[in-house]
């Protein structure tokens, strides 16, 4: 049972990751490229998302959230 369990976790997972890709925008430059990003509430945020491989990090400019 508890393998059945697992197998499902790995599949669910599998599955969820899937379509997590996200293609560059045209800003793309080096593994950087700023994005827009429009919040639940109607705010826009930009964001730098950076690079590298298969590991990646988001920056975005809170304080200019509007």
């Amino acid at each position: 049972m508890k393998k059945l369990i697992a197998s499902i976790a790995v599949l669910i997972t599998v599955v969820t990751l899937t379509g997590c890709r996200e293609e560059p925008s045209p800003t793309d430059v080096q593994g950087l490229y700023a994005d827009t990003i429009t919040l639940p509430d109607g705010r826009t945020v930009t964001c730098v998302h950076m690079r590298s491989g298969v590991a990646g990090a988001i920056t975005c400019d809170w304080n200019n959230a509007s």
